[in-house]
Formats: structure tokens, C-alpha cells, sequence
């Protein structure tokens, strides 16, 4: 009776195997573990599997062991909005894999400066993944200063435009990330960074101090 499992093989997380004993008419099969009676039997789980095939008085018995492995995880982040002029780096992961891009790349890593969404699929060994991202590139930086506000004659109040290390243009001339300022009056800025360009204002109102 010609039973062949096959070679031992190794399956991803997740997955299944048939194991197949072969058909052999009348034959009585018994699987270990397990103690199925059919000629086929499916598993998903580390070990060695032997099947039992008696027929016409003769027995043969064949064993495979099946390995399974941790499944690929492949994460490329949340969908981003980011500045022209500014190229995103998008990253697979798993170090040694093969990898299909969307756009035709096969590295662990490419760089677009294209709106659009990516998608990756990531395969190692037995296992394979896939991962996706939408790129979006938005030349208006969101700027507040916060909601206008009243202080009392005598104070002041410090507005902070935000995103340190940009170009700032201040209502009052003034080129710092943040002003502190206690008149009346409503203050404006212009903060540019990285391509990108946005403008917040605040009012403020004085009221007089109790006496």
C-alpha cells in the first residue's frame, strides 16, 4: 500500500494543512493524535502526524511532521496628510522579507512625495502579509491661538503659535513662536513651516481690575 504524507513541511500561523493518506478503496485508516478514520485530515497546529493504513491485511504506516510559524505583521501607520515638498518614507518592516509595493518597488522601504494609497505585500518563508496607507499632502498648516478671550487691565497673556522651529509673522512685528502681549485688540500670525503656510488670530478684550 503506497502511503506518502509528503516531507515535513512548515505552515503560517493561522493557516491549515490537508494531510492526505491516499486512496486505498476499503482501507481502514487511524490518525496519531487524534484517532481520526478518514483518509484526509486538516491541521493548523505544531506536530507530528502519522496515519495508519491497513488493507487486505497488510498495515503501512507513514508520519510528517508540521511546523507553524508566527504570522507576518505588517503595520505601515495611520493615514498621514503632510506638507508638499516634504517625501514621506514608507516602512514594511520584517527585516529580511521580499516585499511588493503598489507602485512596482520591491524594498522595505520607498519614498513618495504622490498622494495616493499604498499598499504592500510582505512575504517570508511560508508567511505573508499586507499592509496599507494613504498619503494626502495638504499645504495649510492648522494654527490656533485659542479662543478670544477677556483679561484684566494690568495682565497680560501669552499666545503660542505652535510648531517650534518655524518662520513666524506676527500682527505686532513680532518673529517669535510665542508674544505676550496685555492691550486690547485682536492679534494675528502667519507661521510657515516645511512648505507650508497657515494663519490664526485671537481677540482680546480687557475688563478693569475691581478696586
Amino acid at each position: 500500500i503506497p502511503v506518502d504524507l509528503g516531507v515535513d513541511t512548515t505552515i503560517c500561523e493561522g493557516t491549515s494543512i490537508i494531510l492526505d493518506a491516499g486512496n486505498h478503496g476499503a482501507a481502514i485508516y487511524e490518525w496519531t493524535p487524534g484517532g481520526q478514520t478518514t483518509q484526509t485530515i486538516t491541521v493548523s497546529e505544531s506536530g507530528t502526524y502519522s496515519v495508519a493504513v491497513t488493507k487486505d491485511g497488510c498495515k503501512v504506516i507513514d508520519a510528517i511532521k508540521v511546523t507553524v510559524v508566527p504570522a507576518l505583521n505588517v503595520t505601515l501607520g495611520n493615514d498621514t496628510t503632510v506638507c508638499p515638498g516634504n517625501p514621506v518614507i514608507l516602512d514594511a518592516g520584517n527585516p529580511g522579507a521580499t516585499y511588493l509595493w503598489s507602485t512596482g518597488e520591491t524594498t522595505r522601504t520607498i519614498t513618495t512625495d504622490t498622494a495616493g494609497l499604498y499598499t504592500v505585500t510582505v512575504s517570508k518563508g511560508t508567511c505573508s502579509g499586507s499592509g496599507s496607507l494613504r498619503v494626502n499632502f495638504n499645504d495649510m498648516l492648522p494654527v490656533s491661538l485659542g479662543t478670544d478671550t477677556t483679561i484684566c487691565e494690568g495682565t497680560s497673556i501669552t499666545l503660542d503659535a505652535g510648531y517650534p522651529g518655524a518662520v513666524y509673522n506676527w500682527s505686532n512685528a513680532a518673529t517669535s513662536q510665542t508674544i505676550t502681549v496685555g492691550d486690547a485688540g485682536v492679534y494675528s500670525v502667519t507661521v510657515s513651516k516645511d512648505g507650508c503656510v497657515g494663519t490664526a488670530q485671537i481677540e482680546l478684550s480687557l475688563v478693569s481690575a475691581a478696586k
